[in-house]
């Protein structure tokens, strides 16, 4: 699983990324970062048109506090598996009260599958405190 700025789909099914995130500075507390999580997705023709609950939690690892996003996710047809880059997209605006570690974990049927860190920053004029 991916944290990016964005990403795109080339027309010989490759997948263009722009900006990984593992890390970010930031100038004040709250802040307030977006970007996409991408995570591959392993399905089988059986499965398509099922539905899955999806859950993203974000967890600071300094205390323990979490946020949880809850979704449902619709498994696509066969022709669509083929032809797409197998990626699941979740649209991630954090809001964070402090600097420190965050994961990001993303559960499907309550099985967590794939998890990803991000470390904030302050940053504190022309540099950044660590």
């Amino acid at each position: 699983m991916l944290l990016v700025r964005s990403y795109r789909i080339n027309q010989d099914v490759t997948l263009d990324i722009e900006g990984v995130v593992d890390r970010i500075a930031v100038s004040s507390f709250p802040f307030m970062f977006k970007g996409i999580l991408l995570a591959k997705l392993n399905a089988t023709p059986d499965e398509a048109g099922q539905t899955r609950k999806v859950s993203l939690k974000i967890r600071r690892l300094d205390d323990g506090q979490e946020f949880v996003n809850d979704s449902v996710y619709k498994v696509p047809e066969l022709e669509t598996i083929l032809r797409d880059v197998l990626a699941l997209q979740f649209r991630v605006e954090l809001t964070g009260a402090s600097p420190g570690e965050y994961v990001m974990e993303l559960a499907i049927d309550g099985e967590t599958k794939a998890d990803c860190s991000l470390i904030v920053r302050t940053m504190n004029g022309g540099g950044v405190d660590r």
